[in-house]
């Protein structure tokens, strides 16, 4: 089963950071690979953030510096509160009741459209308008607090549905990113906690040694993923934003096309 649980931390380090949800890929390649069930899948994919959790934290270690960066500090708790406050009983909610009834396609191509219109709008708006991550206000935090809690629904993508909501708050693609990535650490620490005290039944069927190796491997492509989407999007902003439209697009028409919701 080692290939396996590899291929799951493969697939969490990349997916994580991209408009797409690392979620319901992991649901569909734990059915399908190991045979789990769609509950145990979103336990596991939910779990799992844990990984990306460390590779974050790695790559920001200077912004987590509280005295620092006092700000963003300030942003960062709002936001988790919020986004705890909404998502940990939506979690709860989903696992028990909806989890076969959510359209994973619609969610992918919403993402899509919503990234794509935002060019169009920056473009009239003017580019000269872009926030960086110190102009963070409190009203910035509560918005994307609620936002990220959507992220819990399987087929919404964390990344893709704060960046979103960051470039139309006005901020540049690249602090956008660094943002919805920062805010990742304290969201996920609190996903992969919720679902280890909560779903532990779920997750018995995953040994202690697997679990490890899947952590370690979403930790490291992780960190590779987010270092080259940060250097990229320095220079080459609004490709990046193209790029991510398209992905997001692209797996929400492979979703609709092969029937799965």
């Amino acid at each position: 089963m080692k290939w396996e649980v590899v291929a799951l931390g493969v697939v969490q380090g990349l997916f994580e950071w991209l408009p797409v949800s690392s979620k319901s890929i992991l649901m569909l390649l734990s059915t399908l690979l190991l045979g789990y069930t769609l509950q145990q899948s979103y336990s596991v994919a939910i779990a799992l953030q844990g990984g990306t959790v460390a590779a974050a934290a790695l790559y920001f270690h200077r912004y987590l510096m509280v005295f620092r960066y006092r700000g963003l500090f300030h942003f960062l708790v709002v936001a988790t509160a919020i986004t705890g406050a909404i998502a940990a009983p939506l979690y709860l909610f989903i696992n028990r009741y909806l989890i076969r009834e959510l359209d994973l396609g619609g969610s992918a191509l919403l993402i899509g459209a919503l990234l794509l219109i935002q060019i169009v709008v920056r473009r009239f708006i003017g580019r000269d308008r872009s926030r960086d991550m110190e102009s963070a206000t409190l009203y910035d935090a509560v918005v994307f607090g609620l936002v990220q809690a959507l992220s819990v629904l399987p087929g919404v993508s964390r990344s893709g549905i704060t960046v979103s909501a960051l470039l139309y708050l006005g901020y540049s693609i690249e602090d956008s990113l660094k943002l919805s990535f920062l805010a990742s650490i304290p969201a996920n620490i609190g996903a992969t906690a919720v679902a280890l005290i909560f779903s532990g039944n779920e997750l018995s069927m995953l040994d202690i040694e697997s679990f490890a190796l899947t952590l370690l491997t979403s930790a490291v492509i992780g960190l590779v993923t987010i270092g080259l989407l940060i250097k990229i999007s320095s220079k080459h902003g609004t490709a990046i934003q193209i790029l991510m439209a398209c992905i997001a697009i692209l797996v929400g028409v492979a979703y609709i096309h092969t029937g799965l919701k």
